[in-house]
């Protein structure tokens, strides 16, 4: 997403604050949009495995604490941990599967163990990120995002309908009120100004049980039976310790789905930076890995807890596109009430009473908004044909999933936690065509440098073999050789100022879209693609000037990055 869409929509930035009462506000939509998921799927997961009443209650009750708690480190950031942007965490979709199998072989206490020790999967995969980053790339961070939308339409369409056993399923009063919901959400981001669009999903959600209630398919019998204030009416399962060889499967399914989750929370976070940062321009990878330990944390949490695993909710995420309030602060509101409301029963039987064509239109509205921020973040790095190959392929293979359709009698059920999620197996199909990609055969020149000017003569030696190496035209060997001399001379200069010593390493590859080169050294030195056109050139000081040059690469080479990963930096451009 470029800056300027971003800065155009934005009311308040992540770190800025609005009036008291909006906060409140858009606390509570935010609520409304995530918590239905997380008391309802500890329960399926719980009648699913046959699992006593009283532990079903529990992991209920704590799904809601561990949520409140999770998103709160998210959002706060704690050092290293939490991306410290508004993203929501609580009970996850994904390991439905493998969570109710859990509980039948062990109840909740095996579902905690296996989440305790499949935690640790994301926490490596976050640690190791710098060496992914051309792995797991916007690119497939975006293309998650869509498979995100593909795989909770058919989600979306069985709420609309309504339940089975409803005697208004499929009806013209369902239709009519989803229908209704889906207007005013669409129509107030399409007519309405940005003071109206904070408004939005308050007032979509308020027509729409209105708009419920008078075509009487409204019923709030658990908000009427519930009780105001309380605690839940069951005991802490435990850890299962007694494990066997018998439970490995178990843990591979667990493994290989937050692994899949990881990605999933990967391209959330970078969608929600996208939104939430004034005039954006790049990805800070430090805070993806934020949001990965955190999710880590939440589920080793939510296991120690006797729930099922968290994940980075979808759902919230276009809801800061809508309003354009990225607050902090509207992040603690909501945490906070969370935190309330796992005390107070009767207010989350009314959420959880939400008829279900108005979830589902609301839901239309969001996924609409989501998928063209999905599409930004792709197109963030640039559009050529091994992207397109990649968003496509994925996005097929995720919709044959989805389908749960295809060769039934062929797939095997140890698969079944990848081969029927639309996400799940479209990203997996992501990360396998980048990493072929990247490790398809080509023109490479690979060398480093000590941090010192005198190693310019070697530098320039060095490129003049690309000539050979690469085939690089004239035009291209100039080019080159002016912006690794600029970028190199940037990185030894922050190390004198440094008083210390490092290297520079330098990969430069040749592809059907022209010249790559990727400059890395282990400190985190001033942006290369950060500096702006001096005011007035003629009272430019010496600084600068110094940046001056840095700011003129922009129009020699084309897609200048420059990312900060766990200490080290990386410049990449093309030309």
């Amino acid at each position: 997403m470029s800056g300027n869409s971003s800065a155009e929509t934005l009311l308040y930035a992540v770190d800025e604050s609005p009036p008291l009462w909006m906060i409140a506000i858009l606390g509570i939509q935010h609520v409304l949009v995530m918590y239905g998921e997380v008391v309802l799927f500890p329960g399926i997961a719980g009648r699913l495995g046959h699992a006593p009443e009283g532990h079903i209650a529990f992991a209920t009750f704590a799904a809601v604490v561990v949520s409140g708690f999770c998103t709160l480190v998210q959002v706060l950031r704690f050092g290293r941990v939490g991306a410290g942007f508004v993203v929501f965490m609580g009970s996850s979709t994904a390991y439905l599967a493998c969570a109710s199998e859990a509980v039948a072989l062990g109840g909740f206490a095996l579902v905690g163990t296996m989440a305790i020790l499949s935690a640790p999967v994301e926490i490596l995969l976050s640690y190791f990120l710098r060496h992914l980053r051309h792995i797991v790339t916007p690119a497939v961070g975006g293309t998650v995002i869509l498979l995100i939308v593909i795989s909770f339409m058919p989600l979306t369409i069985r709420e609309w309908m309504g339940g089975h056993d409803d005697v208004h399923y499929g009806s013209a009063q369902n239709l009519l009120t989803g229908l209704i919901t889906l207007a005013v959400i669409l129509g107030v981001n399409i007519f309405g100004g940005k003071t109206l669009k904070v408004w939005s999903p308050f007032l979509a959600l308020g027509v729409g049980n209105v708009a419920a209630w008078c075509f009487g398919i409204a019923d709030f019998h658990r908000f009427q039976q519930a009780s105001w204030f309380g605690l839940p009416h069951g005991h802490w399962p435990g850890v299962a310790l007694s494990l066997g060889w018998e439970h490995l499967p178990l843990l591979v399914a667990f493994v290989v789905v937050t692994i899949l989750n990881s990605v999933q929370t990967i391209g959330n976070c970078m969608l929600a930076q996208s939104l939430s940062v004034r005039n954006f321009k790049k990805v800070d990878y430090d805070r993806v890995q934020g949001g990965l330990y955190a999710d880590a944390l939440g589920s080793a949490v939510a296991g120690l807890a006797g729930t099922v695993p968290n994940e980075v909710y979808s759902e919230n995420v276009p809801v800061l596109k809508m309003t354009g309030v990225a607050s902090r602060a509207v992040g603690i509101f909501a945490a906070l009430l969370i935190f309330v409301l796992a005390f107070m029963p009767k207010v989350s039987a009314f959420i959880v009473d939400m008829p279900e064509p108005v979830f589902a239109g609301f839901l239309v509205g969001l996924l609409a908004m989501m998928f063209h921020s999905g599409l930004h973040l792709i197109l963030e790095t640039g559009a050529n044909s091994q992207i397109g190959l990649l968003v496509g392929v994925s996005v097929c293979v995720g919709m044959i999933a989805e389908s749960k359709d295809f060769f039934p009698l062929l797939r095997p059920e140890a698969l079944s936690p990848i081969l029927d999620s639309g996400i799940a197996a479209g990203g997996s199909m992501a990360l396998l065509l980048s990493l072929t990609f990247y490790l398809m055969p080509k023109p490479r020149l690979v060398f480093q440098l000590e941090t010192s000017v005198e190693q310019l003569p070697i530098m320039v030696e060095k490129l003049n073999s690309a000539t050979e190496t690469l085939k690089v035209t004239p035009a291209e060997l100039s080019t080159l050789q002016l912006v690794c001399e600029e970028v190199f001379v940037h990185v030894v200069s922050h190390f004198a100022e440094q008083h210390g010593v490092g290297r520079v390493h330098f990969a430069i590859t040749k592809d059907e879209d022209g010249v790559f080169a990727e400059i890395q050294t282990g400190a985190k030195v001033g942006d290369v693609d950060g500096p702006i056109r001096p005011a007035q050139a003629g009272w430019a000081n010496e600084a600068d000037l110094r940046e001056l040059g840095l700011y003129l690469l922009r129009n020699v080479v084309r897609d200048i990055k420059h990312v900060h990963i766990s200490g080290y930096s990386y410049v990449s451009f093309r030309i």
